[in-house]
C-alpha cells in the first residue's frame, strides 16, 4: 500500500511538473512573438519602414504598451513564486495536499 501511495504521489508531481514546463514554454514562446512585434514596432515607427498592410498596419503605441503589460504580469506569475516564496513552497504546499486528501477520502 506504501509504494502505491508514493506512486500516486510521483504521479501528482510529474503532472505537476509537466503543466508547469508547458506554462514556461508558452511564456517563452509568446516572448518570442512579443520580440518580433518589437522589431516591426521600431522599424514602422522610427525607420518609417512601409508596412501598411494588416494586421502589421494596427501596431501602435497602445497596443505595444498593452501587450507589454500582458507578458510582464505572465513573466511575474509564472518566476515570481520562486522568488517570493522560494523554490521548497511549492513542494510544501503539495505534500500539505496529498498528505489531507486520505483523511477526505476516509471521511466520505
Amino acid at each position: 500500500m506504501e509504494k502505491g501511495g508514493k506512486k500516486e504521489m510521483q504521479n501528482e508531481f510529474e503532472k505537476i511538473a509537466l503543466k508547469r514546463v508547458r506554462k514556461i514554454r508558452r511564456f517563452y514562446t509568446h516572448l518570442g512573438i512579443y520580440s518580433i512585434g518589437v522589431v516591426v514596432f521600431i522599424l514602422k515607427e522610427y525607420c518609417n519602414a512601409p508596412f501598411n498592410f494588416p494586421p502589421i498596419h494596427y501596431i501602435n503605441w497602445f497596443l505595444m504598451t498593452c501587450w507589454t503589460f500582458v507578458l510582464v504580469v505572465q513573466g511575474l506569475k509564472l518566476f515570481i513564486r520562486e522568488v517570493v516564496l522560494g523554490k521548497d513552497w511549492e513542494n510544501r504546499q503539495i505534500d500539505k495536499i496529498l498528505e489531507s486528501e486520505p483523511k477526505n477520502i476516509n471521511k466520505k
